[in-house]
């Protein structure tokens, strides 16, 4: 993803999930709501 971000690349609509070893989903990151946009 940071590869991503350097060359401008939209990344708001992914998302980072994290599972439960039953692969349950826990809890949802947002990128958008993960990182700083530079101005």
């Amino acid at each position: 993803m940071s590869g991503a971000i350097l060359l401008g690349q939209d990344i708001s609509s992914r998302r980072l999930e994290i599972c439960n070893e039953a692969g349950d989903v826990l809890l949802t990151v947002l990128f958008k709501d993960a990182i700083k946009p530079v101005a």
